[in-house]
């Protein structure tokens, strides 16, 4: 009796492919946890030239100037006085201006 011997097989096997997608997963886990300080630099910078822009109308103006922002979904009030104060509905727009303070 002969043995047809077949051609080698071109292709992954199953665990190749596992150990592919638990690699990708992991380089996406840590990609996702590097992202949040980068999108919350941006809301503050953003927060904080909205409290400056709201600042400098009121200054001008020599008007208080109401503002609104929307920081992680949740629209925050804030309200610029003509000395240069400003007010705010949260804590988050407090600490921010403080950091505008003139």
């Amino acid at each position: 009796m002969r043995h047809v011997t077949q051609p080698p097989r071109s292709g992954f096997t199953l665990a190749e492919l596992i150990v592919v997608l638990a690699v990708i997963a992991m380089l996406s886990i840590v990609a996702g946890v590097a992202a949040p300080p980068f999108t919350h630099a941006k809301t503050q910078s953003t927060l904080q030239r909205t409290i400056a822009d709201a600042r400098a109308r009121a200054l001008r103006s020599g008007h208080p100037v109401e503002d609104s922002v929307i920081v992680a979904g949740t629209s925050h009030r804030i309200r610029a006085l003509p000395d240069g104060g400003i007010l705010s509905d949260s804590v988050l727009g407090l600490m921010l201006a403080d950091r505008l303070a003139p």
